[in-house]
C-alpha cells in the first residue's frame, strides 16, 4: 500500500470488523499514516480521529525545486538527443556493412563477394589440399618445413 500512495495512487481498503482495519492502519508507515483517512468505527473517537485525518497538513514538505527539475529534464532531453544520433549513425555503419558484404571484389580467381572470399572456395572430393582464392596464399616455405 505505501508503495501505492508514494507513486499518487489512492487505496480502498475494506474489512469485516474494524479490529482487521486496525492492524492494517498500524503496520502502514508513520509518515504515510497520517495521510489515510481511516474509518474504524463510529465511537466519538473515530470520528475525531476521521476528522483530524483529513484535515492534517502531516508537516511533510512537498515542494517542488521547478527550475532544478526543468534542468534536469533539459539535461535528460539533451541526452536523449545524443543517443539517438549516436543510434542513426550505428544504424548507418550497419547499413555500409551490408552493403559492402554484397560488393563485386576482383580477386586472382574472378570476381566474388565478400562473403564468398572469406568463406573460401567449396571443398570437392575427398581431397584435403588446402585451396585458396588467391594463389599466392599458397602453403609458404616456413608452413612446409613442419
Amino acid at each position: 500500500m505505501s508503495h501505492l500512495v508514494a507513486q499518487g495512487e489512492r487505496v480502498l481498503v475494506t474489512a469485516q470488523n474494524d479490529q482487521a482495519l486496525t492492524v492494517l492502519r498500524d503496520k502502514i508507515l508513520e509518515v504515510l499514516r497520517d495521510l489515510s483517512i481511516a474509518v474504524l468505527g463510529s465511537s466519538p473517537a473515530a470520528m475525531e480521529e476521521l476528522r483530524s485525518s483529513s484535515s492534517v497538513d502531516a508537516g511533510l514538505d512537498l515542494s517542488l525545486d521547478t527550475a532544478a527539475q526543468e534542468r534536469r529534464i533539459s539535461e535528460l532531453g539533451a541526452r536523449i538527443d545524443e543517443l539517438r544520433e549516436s543510434l542513426r549513425r550505428t544504424d548507418l555503419d550497419l547499413v555500409e556493412a551490408l552493403r559492402s558484404e554484397q560488393r563485386e571484389l576482383e580477386i586472382p580467381t574472378g570476381p566474388a563477394r565478400a562473403r564468398e572470399v572469406a568463406e573460401g572456395p567449396p571443398v570437392t572430393g575427398t581431397s584435403t589440399s588446402s585451396a585458396t582464392p588467391f594463389p599466392s596464399a599458397a602453403r609458404s616455405p616456413s608452413a612446409s618445413r613442419r
